[in-house]
């Protein structure tokens, strides 16, 4: 259904806009049927509370989403990327920013115990 959704949008959008207007098509088909028609289906045939899933999971990520983004901003504004190794240390500090701000941030008890269960799993079977 998505596809079909995907190919009439791209129809209208390619004499306008060529190649971006195809993968527009496809974006704005998938989010359409990604987050509508998905999550129809979980609250009409699964019976899921998609609503208190959204706010129990989503929106608790948002802040340290906003602040990992700030903080990507920052470091793009201060440090001018000029070559690969720069860019490539701009993403591993974004990312690094990324993961402690969720640790501190985003992840409940629940969260950092299972992480922590995986973690040491691997940890032991390593040794």
């Amino acid at each position: 259904m998505a596809s079909i959704l995907s190919v009439l949008i791209s129809i209208f959008l390619i004499p306008f806009y060529d190649a971006v207007g195809a993968a527009l098509g496809i974006a704005i088909s998938l989010l359409i049927f990604e987050v509508f028609c998905i999550n129809v289906m979980y609250y009409k045939v699964l019976k899921l509370d998609v609503i208190y899933f959204f706010k129990e999971c989503q929106l608790k990520l948002l802040p340290s989403l906003f602040v990992t983004i700030l903080f990507g901003f920052l470091i793009d504004y201060l440090v001018k990327a000029d070559n690969y190794i720069l860019f490539f240390m701009k993403v591993i500090s974004i990312v690094i920013f990324y993961v402690i701000n969720m640790w501190f941030i985003g992840l409940n008890m629940f969260e950092k115990d299972l992480f922590r269960s995986v973690f040491f799993k691997i940890v032991n079977k390593i040794k």
